[in-house]
């Protein structure tokens, strides 16, 4: 089941939460700045890594103070000025599932994925997730449940035309 809910992804309830990120794990988003801060101190020291990870990839972590035990981590740039893509965005939320499916996730909540970083406007960003979560839903058993989460209902309305 997709639904598309207007909320504050910080206090979104679900098995995984989805944070946007660069491929060092630094936000590139409002969203995920604020879901750094409400995660916490020991969540921020964690995320710190070493290495780079690939453009489009997914890492899970612990949730630290959030609402949701897991945060899986989409890569979606290479720095913070990066340009994103529908391509890029694909990737990131095909990696998204597979991490979801691999750790037995049955609910996961993001946001419109590049849209909120001011690359992609709302509705390539729901071309591209329509195209990818309902055959992923069908096809394997997690997650069951994903939750769009948009912050104002015109975001809402224009994601319910793809999934609605």
């Amino acid at each position: 089941m997709i639904r598309v809910v207007v909320a504050d992804l910080t206090t979104v309830r679900a098995s995984a939460v989805v944070r946007p990120c660069t491929v060092r794990l630094e936000p590139v988003s409002p969203i995920s700045v604020r879901l750094d801060h409400a995660a916490g101190a020991a969540f921020r020291k964690q995320i710190q890594i070493r290495d780079t990870l690939g453009l489009g990839a997914a890492v899970v972590t612990a949730g630290g103070r959030l609402r949701s035990d897991f945060v899986i981590h989409a890569t979606l740039a290479s720095d913070q000025r990066s340009l994103i893509t529908p391509d890029r965005v694909a990737a990131a939320l095909r990696a998204v599932l597979y991490q979801a499916d691999a750790w037995e996730f049955t609910s996961i909540a993001l946001p419109p994925l590049g849209a909120q970083e001011g690359h992609l406007v709302m509705e390539d960003t729901a071309r591209v997730a329509s195209e990818i979560l309902p055959s992923h839903l069908q096809e394997h058993e997690f997650p069951a449940e994903v939750q769009v989460v948009v912050e104002s209902d015109e975001a809402k309305a224009i994601l319910d035309t793809y999934f609605g």
